[in-house]
């Protein structure tokens, strides 16, 4: 057993997504954004919805729905999605997982009053989010109409 803090293949397995993102990051075709990428992520992934949804594979799924049902709850339309970037930081033992995402929209978006409902104002220096109101719910920052951390 290892005593390393990245246990015995942890290093292996976060070289595996960092090197999968700097390679999509220095894509001639993408332009990232990382200002909202915490100093201690270790992993990233970008995602590009729309892209997804033109794709042959997924013609049957039913978009029409998911972007009412989207829109109910939170505000939000999921096929104005131009990108998502998931970002990880390395595990804390003494803590459960967490995670992040950046959501970019090809347009604004007004986020449902429902969605807000369980939140709370709060802040971070002089960086305003909604914090949940319960640790199944996300908390967020609406950085412009179209950037959602």
């Amino acid at each position: 057993m290892s005593t390393k803090p990245w246990g015995p293949f942890g290093l292996g397995l976060c070289l595996v997504p960092c090197l999968a993102y700097l390679s999509a990051a220095t894509s001639a075709q993408e332009n990232l954004d990382l200002t909202h990428v915490p100093a201690r992520a270790v992993a990233a992934a970008v995602i590009h919805p729309r892209q997804l949804t033109q794709r042959p594979e997924w013609e049957l799924m039913p978009w029409e729905i998911m972007q009412v049902a989207a829109q109910q709850e939170f505000g939000i339309d999921p096929l104005a999605l131009e990108r998502v970037l998931l970002i990880a930081p390395a595990p804390n033992p003494a803590a459960p997982p967490e995670w992040g995402a950046v959501l970019t929209f090809s347009q604004p978006q007004q986020l449902a009053v429902k969605l807000l409902e369980q939140t709370e104002a709060a802040s971070v220096g002089s960086t305003e989010y909604q914090r949940a109101l319960r640790p199944d719910l996300p908390s967020f920052c609406q950085v412009d109409p179209r950037t959602l951390v």
